[in-house]
């Protein structure tokens, strides 16, 4: 790359893609660049809306199966929510340390691991890049006699815009 040209977002993503054997195709650099557009998850709906017509709903889905796999996005589901969120990872090029398991391995081979925050009125979905302390989870441990694999944090309140 010479010197002042732009550096393209896109660029470690498809890296990424590439060398898990898929192919960049114009849907999933599509997809990909709403997710680089904003730092915000979007539902397979929410996504097929904004993309226009000239996608349709099963194209969206394959995109979205392709990109999740290779390791691009992380799929969710927020309590009490019936739709599947889907969010970038922001660290392409960092990937899970293989047979990572249990809370502890999952959090430090992640480096993406957050958590949500819901506007009750427009339902805005926001990421939060703080965790729960790990005294905390000790104590959940020791309480409940469980060995904690993962956890969901979620907070809900009223976005700036609907206030």
């Amino acid at each position: 790359m010479k010197r002042g040209e732009p550096v393209d977002p896109a660029a470690p993503y498809l890296d990424r893609l590439r060398k898990a054997k898929v192919k960049v195709t114009a849907n999933r650099q599509r997809v990909l660049g709403r997710f680089l557009e904003g730092d915000k998850p979007w539902t397979l709906q929410s996504l097929h809306r904004s993309l226009g017509r000239e996608f349709d709903l099963s194209s969206v889905y394959r995109a979205l199966s392709a990109l999740r796999t290779s390791g691009l996005l992380e799929e969710f589901r927020l309590p009490g929510e019936k739709e599947t969120f889907f969010s970038l990872i922001k660290h392409p090029e960092k990937s899970a340390a293989p047979g990572a398991r249990g809370l502890g391995a999952k959090t430090r081979a992640h480096p993406h691991h957050h958590h949500h925050i819901v506007c009750r009125d427009c339902g805005l979905v926001s990421h939060l890049d703080i965790c729960v302390p790990a005294g905390l989870m000790g104590k959940v441990e020791d309480a409940s006699g469980f060995r904690i694999t993962e956890h969901h944090l979620e907070f809900k309140g009223v976005c700036g815009n609907c206030k």
